[in-house]
């Protein structure tokens, strides 16, 4: 995408996110194990469960979560993180590990304008049996909201857009290869019984290294069309990706991407979609980065439901926070 067509993107959000200030928000987090987050604004509510526990980091349980607005049926069944380590000429991890050893969480209403509904939780994981090598930063915030809910129907209900912008630190004293997933399970109408089980899912661009770099559209079937031949208002979501270090994309039944992730051993996404026909969507990203004693990299992942117009969703993505700059950097 062209610069100026970004820059034509964030002014025509910034009337989005002027409604949003005035919209009632919430920030809750619990610290009670197994633990959750959960923001509220404009009537969207984004809730993510199990955020630690110690059977969450080697089992399939971390981050079942929700998206829903008021009572219309919830369209996120899991959003979460894992991670794999490896010293530098040394020893590594032999598998994926979902993040949950919490160590602080913070949360926020959101109270000025322009200022939304956020919650952060931080993490310190081991590498290789090392306790503590690495910290991890993960902030929740809606970034957009707007609309009101019509006539109840999945292409009525307005607009909104989660981002979740992570942060990895080296707290060790060697060189670490970090590698990085972010894992979705997506009922985009709401669960299969509500006639959720027709998702269909195509990949709009994987270029490492730019802002923006995966952009992964998601819709409800029927369970015969054809990408891209599919109706415009039935391509409710879009799954954006940073592309500082990102190195891996997935589209699969979860069978095959969560399961991977879960297994005993290595896994590194194959960059492929595969047809699963009538079924939830399920995809995941990877980065990997190497990051000295005290280095940070930094990277983001938005979801955007209903969503239509693809500029503003990439600017979005691109980082009304600041993340147009993506960068590494020492920890201060």
């Amino acid at each position: 995408m062209r610069l100026n067509g970004i820059r034509k993107a964030i002014l025509s959000i910034a009337a989005l996110t002027t409604v949003s200030a005035a919209l009632a928000q919430s920030g809750t987090i619990s610290t009670s194990s197994p633990g959750f987050l959960q923001l509220v604004d404009g009537g969207w509510t984004y809730r993510v469960d199990n955020t630690f526990a110690s059977a969450a980091r080697t089992g399939t349980g971390g981050g079942l979560a929700n998206y829903v607005r008021g009572t219309s049926p919830d369209h996120l069944f899991q959003h979460w993180w894992w991670y794999r380590g490896a010293f530098v000429g040394g020893s590594a991890d032999t598998r994926e590990f979902a993040l949950s050893n919490l160590v602080a969480a913070q949360s926020s209403a959101g109270a000025v304008p322009g200022q939304y509904a956020f919650g952060t939780l931080t993490y310190n994981e081991p590498v290789a049996g090392v306790a503590n090598a690495l910290q991890f930063r993960i902030t929740y915030a809606f970034d957009g909201i707007v609309g009101a809910p019509g006539t109840g129907t999945f292409q009525s209900l307005g607009v909104a857009i989660l981002s979740a912008r992570w942060r990895i630190t080296n707290t060790s004293d060697r060189d670490i290869e970090v590698n990085f997933f972010n894992y979705l399970d997506l009922d985009v109408v709401g669960p299969s019984s509500t006639g959720g089980g027709n998702d269909m899912a195509r990949l709009e661009f994987f270029t490492p290294g730019n802002p923006v770099g995966g952009w992964i559209k998601i819709w409800d079937g029927p369970a015969n069309a054809t990408p891209p031949n599919a109706a415009p208002g039935l391509e409710g979501w879009n799954y954006i990706a940073s592309g500082a270090n990102l190195v891996g994309w997935q589209v699969a039944a979860w069978t095959t991407t969560r399961l991977g992730l879960t297994d005993a051993v290595i896994t590194n996404l194959p960059n492929t979609a595969a047809t699963f026909g009538a079924a939830d969507f399920t995809g995941a990203y990877q980065w990997r980065v190497v990051l000295r004693p005290g280095e940070s990299a930094e990277g983001f992942v938005n979801l955007g439901v209903n969503v239509p117009e693809p500029a503003s969703m990439v600017a979005l993505g691109a980082g009304l926070a600041g993340l147009l700059g993506l960068r590494r950097r020492r920890a201060r």
